[in-house]
Formats: structure tokens, sequence, C-alpha cells
């Protein structure tokens, strides 16, 4: 994909984030891609969500272990 800079504005967390993690980066602007120009007859949401969750699974990340984080989050969280 060719690489173009855009100005958005964003939180300052999340600049920050932004600032410091390329890999985070380069993912938020394949999502932004993805929502101006989906795939045809598509909804955005649902195309990046499949392509986030293949992401994820070529990473390894299983759907036990996204929840057994999303849980661990949830109680870290409440305390």
């Amino acid at each position: 994909m060719d690489g173009f800079e855009v100005t958005i504005p964003v939180t300052a967390e999340t600049a920050a984030a932004f600032a410091h993690d390329p890999v985070r980066r380069a993912a938020a602007g394949r999502l932004m891609s993805l929502l101006v120009r989906p795939e045809a007859g598509m909804d955005p949401l649902i195309v990046t969500m499949r392509q986030m969750a293949g992401e994820a699974a070529a990473l390894g990340l299983t759907p036990e272990l996204l929840a057994a984080e999303l849980e661990a989050h949830k109680a870290e969280r409440r305390r």
C-alpha cells in the first residue's frame, strides 16, 4: 500500500500512542483506508472487523485468548 500523510484530529492520548508505536500507526492507516473505500457492497465496519480478525489469527490469537484478555482487562478496571 502506498502511504500518504494526512492530518486527522485525535485526543492527546491517541496522538501519544501513535507517536511511539509505528505498528499501531500502520494499523490505523489500514483501518482508515477500509472505512473510506470499503469493498463493493459491504459495510465498512464488517470489512474492517474481518480484516482485524484475519490479522489476529495470523498472530496466533484465538477467540479464547482474546476473551481471557478482555476479562483480565475488565477485572483490572474494576480494581
